[in-house]
This record gives structure tokens, sequence and C-alpha cells, in this order.
């Protein structure tokens, strides 16, 4: 019966059906309570509908159940970050390290949250000891890398980012930005827009990616490309952030100050361009309050 029920929710999982893979684990935890992996897919379907409070009751309760487990300590430091435990979650991932010293799981999530808390030296010797359990993985050497840039050692994340041309296709474009931003740090700047120029190839309105290569750009002095870059944030109304259009605003006012005795640019042009989008942007109520 569990066996069958198990199988039914990873199917519905992976059909994208997180409320239905709910209504199976309740439905067969009720004749089988306290069953390992039930509760741990109920743990993922809540995840999955970014219910991050009753996920974190359900990883608590594995860990009541089985508290032994380095991994489910480990998934409930982080069901615990999302709810913003930091303290809960930091002593959950501490708990996970002690029963299982060579998981690097636990200390690459406590180095994450140490970059977050800007305690960056820290952070780097935490990821360094995860990475000293898994030298092979890309997503602690990038990560690794970013908090030695934070820290000041470029030496060292330039070693953890060395065979990072290995690693391509990563296949995930949040960690490909991640590594652009790091060889950016890094000042490894043709290398970084390569990467960004990928991207976009795939997903032309990814506007942290257009940002990054809009900034690249402009150091290259490349002002007419910065600017086209920079246009994309501004007409996407939907596919940015506010934030993200205030922030395009602002560059497009520093390449109109840069571009005034560039030849190749019009300062007044671009003046004009973000004033009628401030004036559209507001017309439209975009920066109201909700």
């Amino acid at each position: 019966m569990t066996t069958h029920s198990i199988d039914q929710i990873n199917s519905a999982l992976n059909a994208g059906h997180p409320e239905e893979a709910e209504r199976l684990c309740r439905t067969a935890l009720a004749v089988a309570a306290g069953d390992e992996n039930l509760l741990f897919l109920l743990a993922v379907s809540l995840r999955f509908q970014q219910r991050m409070l009753e996920a974190s009751s359900v990883h608590a309760e594995l860990t009541r159940i089985f508290p032994m487990s380095s991994l489910h300590w480990g998934n409930y430091g982080a069901s615990l970050l999302h709810v913003g435990l930091q303290d809960d979650a930091i002593q959950a991932f501490s708990k996970s390290s002690q029963l299982d010293p060579a998981n690097p799981a636990p200390r690459f999530h406590w180095g994450m949250l140490l970059i977050e808390q800007r305690d960056y030296l820290a952070a780097r010797n935490m990821l360094l000891d995860a990475f000293e359990l898994d030298r092979e993985s890309p997503i602690i050497r990038i990560h690794a890398a970013r908090a030695c840039c934070l820290a000041q050692d470029f030496d060292g994340a330039g070693l953890l980012l060395k065979p990072w041309r290995s690693w391509l296709p990563l296949n995930n474009d949040k960690l490909q930005l991640e590594l652009a931003q790091v060889l950016t740090l890094r000042n490894d700047v043709p290398e970084a827009a390569e990467l960004l120029e990928d991207i976009l190839s795939r997903l032309p309105s990814h506007t942290e990616a257009i940002l990054l290569l809009a900034t690249i750009y402009e150091r290259f002095n490349r002002l007419a490309d910065a600017e086209a870059m920079v246009l994309r944030v501004v007409r996407m109304a939907t596919a940015s952030t506010i934030e993200q259009r205030n922030e395009a605003s602002h560059f497009l006012a520093t390449l109109a100050l840069r571009s005034s005795t560039n030849a190749d640019l019009k300062a007044p042009t671009i003046t004009h361009t973000i004033f009628n989008w401030q004036r559209c942007v507001t017309s439209k109520g975009m920066f109201r309050r909700r």
C-alpha cells in the first residue's frame, strides 16, 4: 500500500500537481501514520505550494521521529531559513553536521546563511569546509568562490573557479548567473559577459542578466550597447520589478552623463526616454502602494 502510494505521489509531483500529491500523502498517512517517506513527500508537496511554515512543521516532526537522521535535520534547517528563523536554522545545521560529519549539505546552507548575514569571513570558512567534503560540486565551488571574493580572498576564488568551463552547460540559469557575478567580482569580465550572453540567447527577458551585462558593456565603454540593454528592462513592465526598473533608470542617467562627450550617444535623447518612461509608469499607478 505504501509503495503504491509513494509511486502515485511522485507521479503527481513530477506532473506539477503538488496539491494532489499533498492529498495523496495525507490519505496514506491516515493509514500509515509516521511513515518516513510519506512525511518527507508531504513536506516536499507543501514546499512546492510555497506553504513554507507548514512544510517546516512536517520537517520538525521528522526530526522528532527520526532524531538521528542528518538528512532530516538538514532539511529542517533549510525550511527554517524559508520562514526567517535563522538562529534555529543554525542549530539544525549544527545538529545535522554532528550526526554526519561527511555530509557537505548542512555546511553549505550554513555558509549561505552567513553570506546573507554579511559575515563573509565565517561564510568563506564554512563553504570551504563544504568544498573539502565535495570537491566536485560546481554549486559548492561557485558559492564558496563568491564568499572568498566577499572576504577579499580573490586568489582562493580563482582556484575554486579554475575548472569552470568544464562544468558547462550548467543547465541551471540561476547558477550560471551566480557564476557570472563571481567572475565579475574577480574582474574576469569577458568570461562573465560570455555566460550572460548565453543566458540571454535563451532567455531574452532575464532582467538580472540584462542589467549585469549592461554594467559590463559600460566598463568596456560600449555605451550604446549598455543603453540598449537597459532600455530592454525599462520596456519590460511585466517582466521586471519596480526596483529593477528604478535601477535601470538610474543607470540610464549615468550613461547620459558619460555620453555627453561621446559622439555615439546623445544625452538629450536618453533623458527624454527616462522622462517618458517615468511618466508612463506613474500614470499606470505602478508605484502605488499595495
